[in-house]
């Protein structure tokens, strides 16, 4: 619970927070990105709608922190995170990014994992995509 209020508090970017219980329905993506999947380049369909899925260790502290979206290409759609199993203390939570395309280019994705009081130049890893729209 304190790792979600950390992401809705602005945690992860400038991009708005927008509170999600779970419950609320996001679009079907039409790809779905993991930590395997750092590094890649994909290519898109305008309009189509990106999820990311990167595993948190909330308990320690740490989180993904998104840098600013090129507004241009990227609309913020909104996030959620998955908490624990219950009585699964310190087991890692599931954080999920939800972004649209909205024109034709290339945009990067950039996401550091640290602990938001170390700052970004502690982050212990990276997930970086390029996304080719179309």
């Amino acid at each position: 619970m304190i790792l979600f209020s950390l992401i809705l508090t602005g945690g992860l970017c400038s991009c708005p927070a927008i509170p999600m219980s779970g419950k609320e329905a996001f679009p079907t993506p039409g790809v779905i990105l993991q930590k395997q999947d750092r590094g890649r380049e994909i290519q898109v369909r305008v309009g189509e709608v990106i999820e990311i899925r990167l595993e948190a260790l909330g308990g320690a502290g740490y989180g993904w922190y998104m840098e600013d979206l090129d507004p241009t290409l990227l609309e913020w759609i909104g996030e959620k995170t998955h908490p624990p199993r219950e009585g699964k203390i310190g087991e890692p939570v599931m954080e999920q990014w939800y972004i649209r395309t909205k024109a034709r280019g290339t945009a990067e994705i950039k996401m550091d994992y640290y602990r938001k009081w170390e700052g970004r130049e502690r982050a212990v890893e990276h997930f970086r995509m390029k996304i080719g729209i179309q």
